[in-house]
């Protein structure tokens, strides 16, 4: 999973953030003394109540043309984004078969004003 806080594209310096999800409830304290060894943070992510949600299949670059899809329809149904994008990695990506690669691309959204 990948959280972007940068409001725009950054090769340079793109501020990521990324983690992994739980498949089921785990004991706090030991989750955070695991954190802090492996020099890691522990966060919850807030909840979203509306997010516009596109899966990307295939190669990071091509990531720009998902964006654009939602941009397409966050504007054109009235919506604004609202808080940074998540990446859910589906199907783990490979170095020799970053073709392969399956994100679910995750924009929260509120109604324009």
């Amino acid at each position: 999973m990948a959280i972007a806080h940068s409001s725009e594209f950054e090769p340079d310096s793109i501020d990521i953030e990324y983690g992994f999800t739980l498949a089921e409830a785990a004991d706090q304290g030991a989750l955070a003394q695991a954190a802090e060894a492996g020099g890691m943070q522990l966060h919850e992510l807030p909840p979203v109540s509306r997010m516009a949600v596109c899966v990307r299949i295939g190669l990071p670059e091509h990531a720009h043309l998902i964006t654009a899809k939602i941009g397409q329809f966050v504007e054109s149904n009235g919506y604004a984004l609202a808080g940074p994008s998540r990446e859910v990695f589906l199907q783990t990506p490979q170095l020799e078969r970053m073709e392969h690669s399956v994100v679910e691309m995750q924009y929260p959204v509120e109604p324009m004003r």
